[in-house]
């Protein structure tokens, strides 16, 4: 397991740069403010066989021990989202973190909220799935940071923080592209954003944690 020195994990409020990231939107977009218990970021709208519509982000935003759990856009509680009124679905599957992955689905509901899949603050639209390589550009678009961008650096298992306890993420590391700029890349309410690569509009990883030791960075499960 790779150490670094992780600032920020699951539980953590955070207020976002852009205000509106967390106010009542009148789509649901990948990039915006959702949550059930806790608050991070919607970060890709799925659709299975029959064409039902599905929200990615992360086990711990959700906070995932059952499914019929409400979420909301804006978060409820953390946030100051109101319950029926801005509830856009309700959880349906989840990963816990102890798997090595920390993923989970939300089932949507477009009589709450109609659904848009361009990325908030972008006019970028999520196009298919792809893999991370070493040295490749990707950009998020999350809660709290906005838009931001980073290199990967590496593959492994890193030790991320959890109510639970500490544990082991499988997937990739990103750095900041200016080695000189200390601006984080991530921070909390960003969790469940999706890294994508600009070029090919392909969703390449899960935001799931970050840091500023030695350089701003963040860490992503694919």
């Amino acid at each position: 397991m790779k150490t670094l020195p992780l600032l920020i994990g699951p539980g953590e409020w955070v207020p976002p740069l852009e205000p509106w990231r967390i106010q009542p939107q009148p789509f649901l977009r990948p990039g915006l403010g959702i949550g059930g218990v806790f608050t991070g970021t919607a970060g890709m709208l799925l659709r299975d066989g029959a064409f039902r519509p599905y929200l990615l982000t992360c086990q711990h935003v959700l906070h995932y021990p059952r499914a019929g759990l409400l979420v909301s856009q804006p978060a409820l509680g953390f946030d100051g989202g109101r319950a029926g009124l801005d509830t856009v679905g309700a959880s349906f599957w989840g990963l816990f973190p102890e798997s090595g992955l920390d993923a989970a689905l939300a089932r949507l509901d477009p009589r709450f909220r109609p659904l848009d899949p361009t990325v908030a603050g972008t006019t970028d639209r999520i196009r298919n799935i792809g893999e991370a390589r070493v040295g490749q550009r990707l950009i998020k678009s999350g809660r709290t940071t906005s838009l931001t961008s980073g290199l990967v650096e590496a593959f492994g298992n890193y030790p991320v923080p959890y109510p639970q306890g500490m544990c082991s993420i499988r997937g990739f590391l990103i750095r900041t592209e200016n080695p000189g700029d200390a601006r984080p890349i991530a921070v909390p309410g960003d969790s469940g954003d999706i890294w994508y690569d600009p070029q090919t509009g392909a969703a390449v990883g899960l935001l799931v944690a970050g840091g500023q030791e030695p350089q701003p960075y963040a860490i992503a499960c694919s």
